[in-house]
C-alpha cells in the first residue's frame, strides 16, 4: 500500500522493506519465525505507525529518540518539526519551530546544546 510506504519512509523505517517477508514479517521473539528489531528500530516503526492514521495526531513524545543513533535521531526531528512545544514544570515555557527557538536562547536552545555537546 502506498500509504504504509509513505509512513515508512517518514519515520525512516525503511528497513522494513529487507525484513524476509516485507511488511508482512512477523515481529517479535515470541514467534517461531520472528524477527526482533533494535530499538531504535521499534521507534521508527511506532511512528511509522503513527503517521498512518487518518485522523489528526498529536503527537507528545517524551525522548522519541532515545534510542536512535544521531543521524536518525536528527533525520527524525527534521520530519517532526512543524511544531515544538517545550514544558516545564508542568507548563508550556516555549513554543515554535526549531528555527524560531533557537535565537530565542531559552530552554530549547540551552538543552538542544547540550545534547549536541553531548553528541561530540
Amino acid at each position: 500500500d502506498a500509504d504504509v510506504g509513505r509512513a515508512l519512509a517518514a519515520a525512516g523505517a525503511g528497513f522494513v522493506t529487507g525484513l524476509p517477508r516485507g511488511v508482512e514479517t512477523q515481529l517479535g521473539r515470541g514467534w517461531p519465525d520472528g524477527v526482533d528489531l533494535s530499538g531504535g528500530q521499534w521507534q521508527k516503526l511506532a511512528l511509522a505507525r503513527a503517521l498512518t492514521r487518518v485522523t489528526p495526531l498529536l503527537a507528545v513524545m517524551d525522548e522519541p529518540a532515545a534510542s536512535l543513533d544521531a543521524a536518525s535521531e536528527h533525520e527524525l526531528f527534521q520530519r517532526l518539526s512543524a511544531l515544538l512545544v517545550v514544558m516545564d514544570g508542568g507548563r508550556v515555557r516555549e513554543a515554535g519551530t526549531h528555527e524560531e527557538l533557537m535565537p530565542r536562547g531559552g530552554l530549547y536552545a540551552e538543552l538542544f546544546g547540550l545534547q549536541a555537546r553531548v553528541c561530540q
